[in-house]
């Protein structure tokens, strides 16, 4: 099996902060170009109300949602957006472990990268 994009793997890491945000673009973008009310997302992904605007706000902020009094809809900001929007929603069905591994680990460093930095050699500083 190929490995992710890293355009991809960078768009995922930087932009989802949990799997909930990944499922409620997801579901965005299903019912594109209807919005959906945040209630409505809430009983469709059996999730909080505080879980679903944290992740509302997330997106718009990402320039991926656009909110219009109590809807949301799926509205990317410019075409890459939209590019990397699409592709993330076919890998997160062909590979969602993938896309998962990406979410859940983002940001972090293996204890054995760890391990291996501790031992680069570094310039001194002056």
């Amino acid at each position: 099996m190929e490995a992710l994009e890293p355009e991809l793997v960078e768009f995922v890491g930087g932009t989802f902060r949990s799997l909930w945000a990944v499922e409620t673009l997801l579901l965005l973008m299903r019912h594109s170009p209807e919005g959906r009310a945040a209630s409505e997302i809430v009983r469709e992904l059996r999730a909080s109300g505080s879980l679903v605007e944290t992740c509302l706000e997330h997106l718009t902020r990402a320039g991926l949602v656009a909110r219009e009094g109590a809807e949301a809809r799926y509205a990317p900001a410019n075409e890459r957006l939209r590019r990397l929007a699409e592709e993330l929603e076919r890998a997160y069905r062909q590979r969602p472990l993938a896309i998962i591994n990406v979410v859940v680990h983002r940001g972090r460093v293996s204890p054995i990268q760890r391990f291996a930095d501790a031992f680069r050699f570094r310039e001194p500083k002056e």
